[in-house]
């Protein structure tokens, strides 16, 4: 699916999303799970439905979560 946005706003900006089907190779390492508060670079979260916090530019994406 090739999806083009064009947003109303001053500062000019782009956003390039990439949505892979895949499935991983070896476990994931538990000890850099996000948990709590304000997330970490290098954490990572399984989702079972389309998180609240999602960003804009994301949000048409929603249907594929």
């Amino acid at each position: 699916m090739i999806k083009q946005i064009f947003l109303n706003q001053k500062n000019r900006s782009h956003f390039i999303s990439l949505l892979f089907l895949f499935k991983l190779k070896n476990k994931l390492d538990k000890n850099t799970e996000y948990k709590f508060g304000k997330p970490k670079i290098g954490q990572w979260k399984w989702h079972k439905k389309c998180p609240k916090n999602l960003i804009q530019p994301h949000k048409i994406y929603k249907k594929f979560f």
